[in-house]
C-alpha cells in the first residue's frame, strides 16, 4: 500500500502511478488527485472513504475500476458530513440525478488577468478579441500595459514579459503561488498552495508526507518556502485556531427564503492565525495551546447571506441564548448540502455566523467563494436559495437523533450555546471567532 496526492513532487507522483498501473502496488490511499487525467486502467475496486462532494467525483472516482473489462466494484462508504447523510436517505438520487453545474466566473480578474497573459504570449491581441474575453479585456490590457507585460504594435498588444506565463498560473485558484517544503537536508520534499500554508505548515505544525511525520520549523510566506524537520518519534498533531472577521462591501441582489432574507454581494473576510493546539495522536489529549505570529489573510470576494430577524427566531420559540448555537449550526449544514447545487467541495467555501452582524443588525449566516474575486459559487447558491434551503431543513428533520451527533445540529447548537454563556473556545468547531458574539 501506498500513499497519492497532490502537494508531491512529479517525480514521487509518476512512480506512484507506475508502480499502480504494473500491479506492484496493491492499494493506494489517495485524494482526489487520482481523480482525473491519470492513466490507470488495471484497477479492480474503488472504496470512496465518504461521498466525495459532487456526483461529478462520485462518478468518476468510481470510474476508475473495471476499465479492463473485467468485473469490477465500486462502494461507497458514507460519513457523518451531512451531505453523506443526505444521499444515505436517497440513494436513487446518486443513480438518476444528473450531475451538478460547473462554475467559473470568467470577469473575475483574478482569472481573467492570467488567462489574458497566457494568450497574449501565444498570438498577439487584437480588439476584436473582446468577443472571448468580454467587457474586461480593456481594463486588463491596460493594466499589463502599465506593468510592461505588453506592448502596442500596429494596433495589436504583444506579449513583453520574457518566459512564458503558463507556469505560474494555477488552474483552479487561478494563482500558481506555492510553498516550497524543504527539510533540514535541503531538500524539498513537497509543496503546499500558498493559500493554505498558514494552516497546514505554520510553525510548530505536524505535517504528513508520504506516511513520515515531520514538525514545521518555520514558514517564510514571502520567500515561499517552509522548513521541516522530521518528527516520526512524537506521538501528537496539531490544529491551527482561526479567527474570522467579515465585512459588507456592497449588495447587489436580495430576495426571501422563507422567513430569511437572502442576499448576495462582495464581502472582505480577514483570518488571523492567533494559535494552534497541540494533541497527543492516540488519546486527543491537549498538550498546550500554543500563540502564532503570522500576517492575517484577507480575502475579497462574493458571498450569499441570510438575514433573519431576531423577532423571528424568538417567536420560534427560541431562547436568546440559544441564537448563537442556531445560526452556526445552520451555517454548518448550509455548507455541507451546497455541493448538490454546484461542482464544489465544501472546502471551496467559507461560513462565517454571527447573532448579530454590525451591518444587517440581525443574526446572518455568511457563505463566502474562499478564492479570490469570487468563482461564481455564491451566485448559484443564490439562485436555488430556496430549494438549498429546503433541502438543508429536510436533512435536519430527517436526523433521528434527539441527543447529538456528528451529522446534525443539535452537537454544535449546545456547544455553542455554551461558548455564548461562558465564552472560549468551541470544541465543536475546533476555533474560536470574534464574529460569534
Amino acid at each position: 500500500m501506498a500513499s497519492y496526492r497532490a502537494g508531491y513532487l512529479p517525480r514521487e507522483r509518476r512512480e506512484l502511478e507506475r508502480r499502480l498501473s504494473d500491479r506492484e502496488l496493491l492499494g493506494v490511499a489517495a485524494t482526489n488527485a487520482l481523480e482525473l487525467g491519470i492513466d490507470i486502467g488495471g484497477l479492480d475496486a474503488v472504496v470512496l472513504n465518504g461521498f466525495p462532494g459532487t456526483l461529478a467525483s462520485l462518478r468518476q472516482q468510481a470510474g476508475r475500476a473495471g476499465r479492463s473489462g473485467r468485473d469490477a466494484a465500486a462502494v461507497l462508504v458514507a460519513g457523518d458530513d451531512q451531505l453523506d447523510q443526505w444521499y444515505l436517505r436517497h440513494p436513487e438520487e446518486l443513480f438518476s440525478r444528473e450531475a451538478e453545474h460547473a462554475v467559473v466566473n470568467p470577469n473575475n480578474p483574478y482569472v481573467l488577468g492570467p488567462q489574458v497573459r497566457c494568450a497574449a504570449h501565444e498570438l498577439p491581441l487584437r480588439p476584436e478579441d473582446e468577443n472571448y474575453f468580454g467587457n474586461g479585456l480593456d481594463d486588463v490590457v491596460r493594466d499589463l500595459v502599465h506593468a510592461d507585460l505588453l506592448k502596442p504594435r500596429g494596433g495589436r498588444m504583444f506579449w513583453a514579459g520574457g518566459r512564458a506565463p503558463a507556469p505560474d498560473v494555477g488552474l483552479r485558484s487561478g494563482s500558481g503561488s506555492e510553498v516550497q517544503l524543504v527539510d533540514t537536508a535541503d531538500e524539498m520534499i513537497g509543496t503546499v498552495d500558498s493559500g493554505q500554508a498558514p494552516r497546514s505548515v505554520h510553525p510548530g505544525a505536524i505535517y504528513l508526507h508520504q506516511g513520515n511525520q515531520h514538525r514545521v520549523r518555520s514558514l517564510d510566506l514571502e520567500d515561499g518556502v517552509a522548513i521541516l524537520e522530521g518528527a516520526d518519534e512524537e506521538d501528537e498533531y496539531t490544529q491551527v485556531r482561526v479567527e474570522t472577521d467579515i465585512d459588507i462591501v456592497s449588495t447587489t441582489h436580495v430576495g426571501t427564503a422563507g422567513a430569511a432574507v437572502v442576499s448576495r454581494g462582495h464581502v472582505e473576510v480577514t483570518n488571523s492565525f492567533v494559535a494552534y493546539q497541540r494533541r497527543r495522536a492516540s488519546t486527543r489529549e491537549l498538550i498546550e495551546t500554543v500563540p502564532l505570529d503570522l500576517p492575517p489573510a484577507l480575502l475579497r470576494t462574493t458571498a450569499v447571506w441570510y438575514t433573519t430577524p431576531l423577532a423571528t427566531l424568538l417567536g420560534a420559540g427560541l431562547e436568546p441564548s440559544q441564537i448563537l448555537g442556531t445560526v452556526h449550526a445552520a451555517e454548518h449544514a448550509l455548507i455541507g448540502m451546497l455541493p448538490r447545487f454546484a461542482i464544489c467541495d465544501r472546502w471551496d467555501v467559507g461560513g462565517v455566523s454571527m447573532a448579530e452582524h454590525p451591518t444587517t443588525e440581525a443574526p446572518t449566516i455568511f457563505i463566502y467563494d474562499g478564492y479570490d474575486g469570487g468563482a461564481g459559487i455564491a451566485d448559484l447558491a443564490f439562485a436555488d436559495s430556496s430549494r438549498h434551503v429546503i433541502d438543508t431543513l429536510d436533512l435536519v428533520r430527517g436526523c433521528p437523533c434527539t441527543g447529538g451527533c456528528p451529522s446534525c445540529a443539535v452537537t454544535q447548537v449546545r456547544e455553542l450555546e455554551r461558548v455564548s454563556r461562558q465564552g472560549g473556545r468551541c470544541r465543536a468547531t475546533g476555533s474560536s471567532r470574534r464574529t460569534l458574539r
